[in-house]
């Protein structure tokens, strides 16, 4: 994930930040026939995943992830540590040179560069924008409930929306997968903007 946030060009990012992506992550990767890093979440406050956290905390300890700022936050009346974060490429580039080998892992690093590139003109905004999720907004889970869009894939009503764009456009402009990033990403901005109004 950092990788393609730093080839998008907005790290260091916040933790919550990191989050966020992770989620969209998920969601979205069946669109470009990968497997989700993790098809479940439990809906708290906000996206959040103890296995990516403990992955970061690893990384910052090995050297591999620089830790630029912490800080201890109330969101959503629940303090947490936040800091700021960016790879180390001195360091991680022959780990992340090794991956390329793997056709699976090389799939999964071109998705996750391409949903940062579709990110980056909302970076600042993803906290705020993934918590308008159609899949996280979807009143039929509440808070505590875990949120399962790996196995029911009809409950995964983000890839559906990003599905219903080969419907919505002429079938002469039958979008590619990253215009379908593209155009969610878009389309979730839009709606945060308007649900914060």
């Amino acid at each position: 994930m950092l990788d393609g946030i730093e080839h998008a060009g907005f790290a260091p990012v916040g933790f919550r930040t990191v989050h966020g992506f992770a989620y969209l992550g998920n969601l979205l990767a069946p669109l470009w026939d990968v497997d989700p890093l993790d098809g479940k979440i439990l809906k708290k406050g906000y996206p959040y995943y103890p296995e990516v956290r403990q992955a970061l905390d690893t990384l910052i300890f090995n050297g591999l992830v620089d830790l630029t700022k912490l800080e201890a936050k109330c969101i959503n009346s629940e303090w947490v540590a936040e800091g700021e974060i960016g790879l180390n490429y001195k360091a991680a580039r022959p780990l992340l040179d090794k991956l390329d080998v793997f056709s699976d892992e090389k799939a999964v690093r071109d998705f996750l560069k391409a949903l940062a590139f579709s990110v980056s003109p909302f970076a600042d905004e993803l906290p705020h924008i993934v918590m308008s999720d159609v899949t996280w907004t979807d009143n039929r889970t509440g808070r505590g409930d875990v949120i399962d869009f790996a196995e029911y894939r009809n409950a995964n009503y983000s890839l559906n929306v990003a599905n219903a764009f080969d419907r919505a456009l002429p079938t002469s402009m039958i979008p590619s997968r990253g215009e379908k990033l593209q155009f969610y990403i878009h389309l979730l901005e839009k709606r945060a903007s308007v649900l914060r109004s």
